[in-house]
């Protein structure tokens, strides 16, 4: 039982103790647990993410040494901005595109395709390259949507054939 005091007769007040400079607590280390089975490990263990491809250059395969050209030749992509029943109207477009958005579109060069699409007739689509990429092609499309807002903008990969 505690010590009563004389004049209050409740406890008497603990002696002081001595302060201890606070020291870091080692956390133990977890116990290493016997092998788990092959699926659990593999759900319990992140998914490993792969490096993230170098930056690809912005610039049009048409401004690129012979060499950058010949490594490249496999990965030519285009950007695709708009689909119409005349070639003329194809070239319209562009030379529209030109004065609305020629910073976006400088260096790249228009390519009209023509597309036969049977009873809906034939379709002249409005493409510019050649791109290095289509982290290019779709910077592209972004830099041209903020330039001229609402404009349609698709990647595609050229065909081999027209490069």
């Amino acid at each position: 039982a505690p010590a009563k005091t004389a004049e209050t007769g409740g406890p008497a007040p603990a002696a002081p103790t001595a302060l201890k400079a606070p020291t870091a607590e080692k956390t133990p280390a977890p116990p290493k647990s016997a092998a788990k089975p092959a699926a659990q490990a593999s759900a319990e263990t992140p998914a490993v993410k792969k490096p993230a491809e170098p930056p690809v250059p912005l610039k049009p395969a048409a401004a690129r040494s012979t060499a950058e050209t010949a490594t490249a030749a496999h990965r030519i992509w285009r950007v695709q901005l708009a689909s119409f029943r005349t070639r003329a109207e194809a070239d319209a477009a562009w030379k529209r595109l030109q004065t609305k958005a020629g910073d976006v579109l400088a260096g790249l060069a228009p390519h009209v395709e023509e597309a036969d699409l049977g009873d809906r007739g034939v379709y002249h689509r409005l493409q510019a390259g050649p791109l290095d990429g289509r982290i290019a092609a779709l910077a592209i499309c972004a830099r041209l949507r903020t330039a001229v807002p609402g404009q349609d903008c698709i990647a595609l990969r050229a065909p081999h054939s027209s490069h």
